[in-house]
């Protein structure tokens, strides 16, 4: 339980930041290996609900009996719930002690059935569950959001050693490189730049937008 509300901020702070960097008419798939509403439909109505330009597309997948349309409505287990088996109640305004975007919306938020939850149902499933959110950005931004935006753009044509900036990520060393293509087989021209290292120093493949971000500031994601 404690696990999926952490992971709520983490996750709510990198869907923000790509979907800051999609251009007009761009889609972004969010997409986690969980079945937690608090690392999903609650991350995604977070973003939906401060960000005008963000519009969740519907679309059918082909095996569509493995998949459940997302949740409207959810529970936030207490912070020791594996205790005592309570759920909380949505905070005031003035809490800042809960994050309030851990909450489903009063009324529920219709719109969050066009998400997909692929369930593992058969025999064949070799996962515990997947959930997928594809959105599009449908216009301009509104200044905050192109403010960031553009920061990164500015911050790509810029030297990095000229500004004072920062990458999204870290490079991938070559030593690591090598390795994961030993192990994994990679082909030759596989695009070994989207490959970065997070701050926990972790392998991620990231989107060629995020690869390429720099970031003017420090950034809590």
């Amino acid at each position: 339980a404690s696990e999926g509300k952490a992971l709520h901020k983490l996750q709510l702070g990198l869907l923000r930041r790509g979907f800051e960097c999609l251009e007009v008419g761009g889609t972004l798939v969010y997409s986690t290996c969980s079945l937690n509403p608090l690392e999903n439909e609650a991350v995604v109505a977070a973003l939906l609900a401060d960000t005008p330009s963000a519009e969740l597309l519907c679309w059918d997948p082909l095996n569509s009996d493995c998949f459940q349309e997302g949740l409207t409505t959810w529970k936030v287990p207490d912070d020791h719930f594996e205790e005592n088996g309570r759920w909380m109640s949505k905070p005031q305004v003035s809490d800042k002690k809960t994050q309030v975007t851990l909450f489903p919306s009063d009324p529920p938020l219709a719109v969050l059935k066009r998400c997909r939850r692929l369930l593992p149902v058969t025999t064949e499933a070799q996962h515990g569950g997947f959930f997928v959110a594809k959105l599009r950005k449908t216009k301009t931004n509104p200044p905050a959001e192109r403010r960031v935006a553009a920061e990164c753009t500015d911050a790509k044509e810029t030297h990095p050693k000229k500004q004072l900036v920062r990458s999204l990520f870290k490079a991938l060393p070559d030593e690591r490189w090598e390795a994961l293509q030993a192990y994994w087989a990679f082909p030759a021209d596989f695009p070994k730049e989207l490959l970065r290292l997070n701050k926990l120093n972790q392998v991620i493949l990231a989107s060629r937008s995020l690869a390429n971000c720099f970031l003017p500031m420090k950034v809590d994601l």
